[in-house]
């Protein structure tokens, strides 16, 4: 190659004219780029005809330096990384250590807290136990309480069926009576009435002595008003105490039926506690298998911590085998022949790449590891701790129950005692009260032996007309008169009977006729009401029938002495004292009204 000629005897360079290198300039190449043009002639333009080098060996001088500069770097990283990685191992092992005292700890406190449930639920059995003993017991004193109940109350029926008894037959003889007292007045009537006709002008002192008759006949239809009067009162009197005495007996019962919803309770809760004892053996268990499932992580973590000594040996062998390979890449820069050597180097720097990549995923896996296991060792000393607590809160849960049961059951002997004592005492005052009713009777039956010239006026509906003030019509039933209804149209009028078996009789309020009469209440009738359209009847019962019908009525087609057709379409049982009831102007619902109740029902199409 010809020197080039120095810049002093050139002179200064103009643009564009050429120029020797300088000493910068050789060992790291210029600092304007070739043209692309020049840079991609090939090896046989490029190179000297005297020595063979290329005219570019600047530039891959210089692309050899910054490789080896790379890769200097990324080794001083790396062995800064396996420091780091030695440091982290030594923490590992520590906490390793630590992790395995604590769970040692920890077994032995799980040991001790197994016995102390083991034993706290044998003496809650022996517990149980007795409480089911004393349960039994105080069953058996209810037993016996119920049947003292239930002969009071054979008692008190048969008592209420001999008064019922004895009232039919004072009832019928006084329809009889009464039967015979109305047709005397009115054949007196008839008899006064053709005097009158035949004789008006010729019997005047006649008509005195009738009229006298009459005003005697109305004395004695007061008296005998009065008479009826009293004795109305004194049957009421005496229905008033047996509904008391049968109010009595049901509060009895209502008591005792109260005490044994509180044994059923009592019950309940045992089983309650029962069931948590079992629950916390299940829990008990439950923690064993966590335990042993934590011993085999604790396992797996000594392996994976092998693994990891193993493959830091590994990576130190290898790090030698770097050094050793770093060497003999200076040499073979120097020399020039890097190209093969860096494709080498690349290759085992992604291997170490890789490597460092698949270490620092192993110790991700092992730090997640130990996150997991102190988690667990942490769930299992909240586990641990909770057991304790319920298992306090089972202990007082348990005495409280226990004094809890144990005044339970004095208060049931005492009421039980104080109940026996009720039912002497009842019992006795029972007798007393049928030796009394008894002479009630006996001077019942002679006062109605002694009042046979007197009438009946509770067994009468008069109709009156207002206007003319005069009595139009009068309609006789068997019974005392309890309620009475007219259909919307007037037509027809409802009459209800009170008493044993009381009928409900229907009237045309026009000729006076019969036209149904209907029987289905036991114990007499406390109100009536017709639909807007006539075409139902609601009958409700008193407050012993605890009954609601609903009739329909229908006109018959062929002409027969009663004209109309009823049948039952509908009955409930009611617990109210009924008093009043209503339709509404749709007819969809009805109303009842009574004691302590304002309800409103569903009409008969959807009841």
């Amino acid at each position: 190659m010809a020197a080039l000629p120095s810049l002093s005897a050139v002179g200064t360079p103009v643009a564009g004219d050429l120029r020797d290198p300088t000493l910068e300039e050789l060992f790291t190449a210029p600092a304007r780029a070739l043209p692309d043009e020049i840079q991609q002639l090939p090896a046989e333009d490029t190179a000297c005809t005297f020595c063979g080098v290329s005219y570019f060996v600047f530039a891959e001088v210089q692309t050899l330096q910054n490789t080896v500069k790379q890769y200097k770097k990324t080794f001083r990283q790396f062995v800064q990384f396996l420091e780091r990685e030695r440091q982290e191992a030594k923490a590992l092992r520590q906490n390793v250590t630590e992790l395995q005292d604590t769970f040692s700890q920890l077994v032995a406190r799980c040991s001790a807290t197994t016995k102390q449930l083991a034993e706290q639920s044998q003496e809650l059995r022996k517990a149980n136990n007795e409480a089911l003993a004393q349960l039994q017991k105080v069953q058996r004193e209810l037993l016996e309480t119920q049947s003292a109940s239930r002969e009071l109350q054979l008692l008190s029926k048969r008592n209420e069926d001999e008064l019922k008894m004895s009232g039919l037959l004072t009832e019928q003889k006084l329809r009889n009576e009464i039967l015979h007292l109305s047709s005397q007045v009115e054949s007196c009537k008839l008899m006064s009435e053709s005097q009158q006709a035949a004789f008006t002008a010729e019997q005047g002192r006649d008509r005195q002595t009738i009229q006298g008759l009459e005003a005697k006949l109305a004395e004695s239809q007061a008296h005998w008003t009065a008479a009826e009067r009293l004795l109305v009162n004194e049957r009421d009197n005496l229905k008033q105490k047996l509904l008391n005495t049968t109010e009595r007996v049901d509060l009895e019962v209502s008591i005792s039926q109260k005490l044994q919803t509180e044994l059923t309770a009592i019950r309940e809760e045992l089983t309650r506690v029962v069931n948590a004892s079992e629950a916390e053996h299940k829990l008990n268990s439950q923690m064993n298998s966590e335990i042993i499932q934590l011993k085999h992580q604790l396992q797996g973590l000594e392996k994976s911590k092998v693994q990891l000594l193993s493959e830091n040996g590994r990576l130190k062998e290898g790090r030698d085998k770097n050094q050793d390979e770093l060497a003999a890449i200076r040499l073979r820069a120097d020399h020039l022949q890097g190209q093969l050597a860096l494709q080498d180097a690349e290759r085992r720097a992604s291997e170490w790449r890789d490597r460092a990549l698949q270490n620092a995923n192993e110790r991700e896996d092992a730090k997640r590891a130990t996150m997991r296991f102190e988690s667990i060792v942490q769930d299992m000393k909240s586990k641990l701790d909770a057991s304790e607590r319920n298992k306090q809160t089972m202990q007082d849960e348990a005495d409280v129950a226990r004094l809890k049961f144990e005044k339970e059951v004095s208060k049931a002997r005492q009421e039980a005692n104080g109940a026996r004592q009720d039912v002497a005492r009842k019992q006795e005052e029972l007798q007393l009260l049928n030796a009394s009713l008894e002479k009630r009777l006996e001077t019942l039956q002679a006062q109605l032996d002694e009042a046979k010239q007197r009438a009946a006026s509770g067994c009468i509906v008069v109709i009156y007309n207002l206007r003319r003030n005069k009595q139009v019509r009068y309609y006789r039933v068997d019974k005392s008169v309890a309620c009475l209804c007219f259909s919307p149209n007037g037509q027809f009028l409802a009459i209800g009977e009170k008493g044993y078996l009381p009928a409900i009789t229907i009237w045309d309020g026009t000729d006076g006729t019969l036209c149904a009469e209907l029987q289905r209440h036991q114990y007499g009738v406390a109100c009536m009401a017709f639909s807007k359209d006539g075409r139902f009847l609601l009958t409700a019962g008193l407050v012993h029938d605890r009954h609601i019908y609903a009739w329909e009525l229908k006109l018959k087609q062929k002409e027969t002495s009663r004209r109309l057709e009823v049948t039952v379409v509908a009955c409930a049982v009611v617990e109210d004292k009924i008093l009043a009831a209503d339709y509404c102007e749709a007819g969809s619902f009805f109303v009842t009204v009574g004691e302590r109740h304002f309800k409103v029902r569903l009409g008969i199409c959807k009841w």
